[in-house]
């Protein structure tokens, strides 16, 4: 997305090629995260790259901060520097830590066959309120 010549207007590297920008956030959503994402929604843009370890570096003050569409971001990874394709395979994304308040409880017979169930689908489907023993 980066590098793709039609976004250049929207998101772009700095000019050490450690973080990169995006500019006007407003357009950008609506014209370059739905042909990369399924969904045009910043905010969960957002999420996903902080569940990949990238961090917001604020430069904007916040009484300068307006409208979405005049809004500047911009993002850093140590393992995302620009020309550095070999080190994508190394972001990984971050696992969710356990909900303390939720107590490990011994699983019974009966729940083996819910749970081998429950496991053949993704992570992201299972909602995080339930409690599964660790394998």
């Amino acid at each position: 997305m980066i590098n793709d010549p039609k976004s250049v207007q929207f998101i772009a590297w700095t000019e050490l090629g450690t973080s990169f920008v995006i500019s006007n956030v407003g357009e950008f959503s609506r014209s370059i995260l739905g042909s990369h994402f399924k969904h045009n929604n910043f905010s969960s843009f957002v999420w996903q790259l902080n569940m990949y370890g990238f961090h917001k570096i604020n430069r904007t003050p916040r009484a300068q901060r307006t409208s979405t569409d005049a809004q500047t971001w911009e993002f850093s990874h140590s393992k995302f520097p620009r020309g550095h394709q070999d080190l994508l395979d190394k972001i990984k994304r971050k696992a969710l830590e356990p909900d303390p308040s939720i107590k490990h409880r011994v699983e019974l017979p009966g729940e083996v066959s819910v749970l081998s169930t429950i496991s053949l689908y993704p992570s992201s489907l299972c909602h995080d309120r339930l409690a599964f023993s660790p394998s």
